[in-house]
């Protein structure tokens, strides 16, 4: 019986030697992939920890950049303001509340912009409303605010530290001194509140995935991001820097969700995920790995567009081809653009073509239809509705593209707010017909004068002062206006603008003459002043006509001397018997000494005679002299300035007074300074106001019996470099309270005799001889009047100030 043996297994020591060596090989794969996966893991952990240190580092440094730069913004406008002013030479009210008004309107956070003067008082504010217990406010009292003026005069801005406005808010305040003709006039000042400002400002940038906290010298003044989860304070990042030369700390922390989204839940999913796929072979691991490689970039592109979305001021879409364009996507900020929601837009509660303005919408549908068609892309602005009577200026630019996934066309653009742009071209027109209507009321004529020395700009006032019509004028050469003693002057002023693109020097209300077209001359003042045009370097000029002003100036100065004749005359027939007694002792003397000679020569004594004659001779040269002094008091003359000195004139009042203060029983002292006292004057005038205040003096002692003594003294001093002082001092009764008011009012008088015109009289005199009468009542008694004189500088001339026209 043959047994027939079971086959022998050939294969089975190989099946098994497979089945080790694929479990060598799973295991080992799965040795290679956890690796593989421990190694991406720990190269992802580091780089997520640098991810999203680069992300704080960034916001960090934007937030830094848009307040550096919006702040830089705000100081340069604020500079711009002082600058006009300085180039005006200070304005009105009505121009700096417009210009004011122009830079709050277009800087969102602005509490107000104040304009403080020279005495550091706050005098306009724009807006009022909410501001009106600024208005009169002085610096004055606050030293944090002195210093501040000190440190504006010398660096030419300051910031306050933050401070609590009106209000009760938070805020900070620039400085940025103003200064006309070299001498300081002032500040504009910039109040910005915190919380409105940074808000606006931040909001490109703010998210909710980081908290931010901005303070200043270590002054929390804004924070975002209450209530929200942090991190630990490892992944915070600090950032200083210096703005105005105050101490800025931006602090920024990324929220707890932000990491556990970006960095832990990521990272611990991936290692859990290379655990579980190192149980498969190596092939898989590695394209599982590929796979989510390719995920993560997916997705910090995606984060990309969103921030990127997120971050434009406006509107990114995909809507569908036709009217009313219901969108498939909008970005966030369509809340802020229309006030609707993302999801009220994407789910078509709200359709985008409802929104436009029924006015715009025809205009609107067929700019879209026609780019469509002609496969071009649309650019346009338009109006929508975004509440009850709101209204808001769009600008949209978009084209139809096809689809990814299945080639449908779909509108894909771009819109952003432009209101606010509207709004300034809005007052740009304004503004322009504004200065357009200035310039035609204006009472002074304008004139734009250029490099070339062309004339650019002519306004109403300066052809009817001129006679030349603006379209003749613009273009003809400057120099057909002004006369030739002015030209080479002109020319050399002329090149040098051309030359540097800066005046030569600054001309304010310069006394001169100018052309006509007919040829007449007339006399003008003329003040220069630069104009800031980025593309054309231009002066304006501004002439005011000084005809009338100098024909009414000269009808007062002949009137002056009228009323000064009348009051010389009135003084003289009041002095008549001191004059009388001063003329009567030489005229008897003369009388005795003819007699005597008479007999000297009947008896036959001749020796003696030249003696007498001597004697008769001395006496009737002073009595000539009384006369002549009475003489030139009492002649009508006109205006003749000549420099004289002062302590002569006043000797010369002490002699004519002298006659009348011995009948007073008054004597008279002078006590005058030791050097010249030159000055440009009218002898007359001035020794008619000396005297009239000696005698207003004497009479006030002889009121009183001179019983605190019969001395009034004249003196003259050196108050300053440039100013003379002369003064009567009295010991009379000094003046009463009830005419202290009036006392240089014409026809205001005490005495029972007298037209009350004297000191009226002198204050006009001493006004028009560029000086200021005074008076002040004595300690124990008497009174003290004084008037003062400019001093005459060295190769001054003799004309009066009228005359100065005809130079």
């Amino acid at each position: 019986m043959t047994v027939t043996q079971p086959p022998k297994k050939f294969f089975a020591p190989d099946i098994s030697e497979t089945i080790r060596a694929k479990r060598w090989l799973a295991t080992f794969a799965s040795m290679v992939c956890l690796g593989t996966v421990l190694l991406v893991w720990g190269i992802l952990e580091r780089q997520g920890q640098a991810h999203i240190e680069r992300t704080s580092n960034a916001m960090a440094v934007s937030v830094r950049v848009l307040i550096e730069q919006d702040l830089e913004e705000r100081i340069a406008v604020l500079k711009g303001l002082a600058q006009r002013w300085r180039s005006m030479g200070g304005a009105d009210r009505s121009i700096w509340m417009a210009d004011a008004r122009s830079v709050f309107g277009a800087h969102p956070g602005l509490r107000a912009v104040e304009r403080i003067d020279r005495s550091l008082h706050v005098r306009w504010v724009e807006p009022i409303s909410g501001n009106e217990s600024v208005v009169g406010l002085s610096l004055n009292e606050d030293p944090v605010a002195l210093a501040m003026v000190e440190k504006a005069r010398s660096a030419g801005v300051a910031a306050s530290p933050p401070t609590q406005l009106v209000g009760g808010k938070q805020g900070m305040v620039f400085l940025v001194p103003t200064f006309v003709h070299d001498g300081f006039d002032g500040l504009m000042a910039g109040v910005l509140e915190f919380e409105g400002w940074l808000e606006t400002l931040l909001a490109p940038v703010r998210s909710g995935n980081h908290y931010i906290e901005i303070s200043v010298d270590n002054q929390t003044i804004y924070s975002s991001g209450h209530g929200m989860a942090l991190a630990s304070e490892k992944w915070g990042r600090e950032l200083s820097y210096s703005v105005a030369d105050q101490q800025w700390q931006i602090h920024i922390v990324p929220s707890a969700s932000y990491i556990a989204r970006t960095h832990a839940w990521f990272s611990y999913t991936l290692l859990v995920t290379g655990i579980l796929l190192s149980a498969f072979v190596y092939p898989v691991v590695m394209t599982g790995i590929t796979n989510r490689q390719w995920a993560r970039e997916l997705l910090d592109a995606s984060q990309q567009l969103e921030v990127l979305f997120n971050s434009l001021p406006g509107m990114s879409y995909r809507g569908a081809l036709d009217y009313p364009w219901p969108m498939e996507f909008v970005s966030n900020g369509c809340k802020e653009l229309c006030g609707f929601d993302k999801a009220d837009l994407e789910r078509k509660r709200v359709l985008w073509g409802e929104l436009i303005h029924p006015e715009d919408r025809a205009r609107v549908t067929e700019q879209v239809n026609c780019a469509v068609s002609s496969h071009a892309p649309f650019d346009m602005e338009y109006r929508i509705l975004v509440g009850a009577g709101v209204t808001r200026w769009v600008w949209e630019r978009g084209a139809a593209l096809a689809d990814a996934d299945d080639g449908e066309l779909m509108l894909e653009g771009f819109i952003t707010d432009i209101t606010d742009r509207k709004h300034t071209e809005s007052r740009l027109i304004e503004a322009q017909a504004y200065s357009e209507s200035v310039l035609g009321a204006a009472q002074e004529a304008i004139i734009n004068i250029g490099a070339d020395d062309g004339i650019k700009g002519f306004n109403q006032e300066a052809e009817a002062m001129f006679g030349y019509e603006a379209a003749e004028a613009v273009g003809m050469s400057m120099a057909r206006l002004i006369p030739d003693s002015y030209l080479d002057e002109h020319r050399e002023y002329i090149r040098y603008f051309n030359e540097t693109g800066s005046l030569k020097y600054l001309v304010d209300r310069r006394e001169m003459k100018l052309r006509r077209k007919d040829g007449s001359l007339f006399p003008v003042q003329v003040s220069v002043a630069g104009l800031q045009h980025p593309m054309q370097r231009q002066f304006v000029c501004l002439v005011w006509d000084m005809s009338s002003q100098y024909k009414a100036e000269q009808e007062a100065k002949d009137h002056l001397e009228k009323l000064a004749h009348v009051s010389r005359l009135n003084m003289l027939g009041e002095m008549t018997s001191g004059i009388a007694h001063e003329l009567n002792q030489p005229l008897t003397a003369i009388s005795l000494f003819s007699q005597v000679g008479k007999r000297l020569y009947a008896s036959g004594k001749p020796e003696k005679l030249p003696e007498i004659f001597d004697k008769l001779s001395a006496h009737t040269q002073r009595a000539g002299s009384i006369i002549k002094r009475i003489q030139s008091m009492s002649r009508q003359h006109f205006s003749q300035f000549e420099i004289v000195d002062c302590n002569g004139l006043m000797r010369e009042v002490a002699s004519l007074a002298e006659a009348e203060a011995r009948i007073r029983d008054i004597e008279v002292v002078t006590q005058l300074e030791d050097k010249r006292l030159p000055a440009s004057v009218d002898s007359i005038q001035i020794q008619q106001v000396a005297l009239n205040l000696l005698r207003n003096g004497m009479e006030a002692m002889r009121a009183e019996n001179c019983r605190h003594g019969n001395v009034i003294r004249l003196q003259t001093r050196l108050l300053e470099a440039d100013t003379v002082e002369v003064a009567v001092i009295d010991s009379g009764g000094g003046v009463a309270d009830a005419i202290v008011d009036s006392i240089f009012t014409p026809f205001s008088t005490t005495k029972t005799s007298g037209m009350g015109i004297g000191l009226s009289i002198s204050k006009s005199i001493v006004t028009a001889h560029g000086g200021h009468i005074n008076y002040e009542n004595r300690e124990r008694f008497g009174a003290i009047f004084s008037f003062t004189l400019p001093l005459a500088l060295q190769g001054e001339d003799h004309e009066p100030a009228a005359d100065r026209f005809h130079r």
